[in-house]
């Protein structure tokens, strides 16, 4: 999140209300479940991403998740 360029938002949006965006994206959940062999992702996290100058025993849960 932190390297994209461009603004994001996060909008709740009820399941199976026939929104086209919530349709396709069960779609693909369904499809992704239905596999029998799963996808290799690399999860790895940039070393870019760590906070800067933040010292990880003064960090709260609140703080990891704002970061996260």
């Amino acid at each position: 999140m932190r390297h994209r360029s461009a603004p994001t938002q996060f909008r709740w949006v009820k399941g199976h209300n026939s929104n086209r965006g919530n349709e396709c994206a069960d779609a693909l959940a369904a499809e992704g479940a239905a596999k029998p062999i799963p996808d290799d992702i690399n999860i790895t996290i940039p070393i870019l991403s760590e906070p800067g100058g933040m010292k990880l025993n003064k960090l709260t849960q609140a703080t990891a998740y704002k970061l996260i």
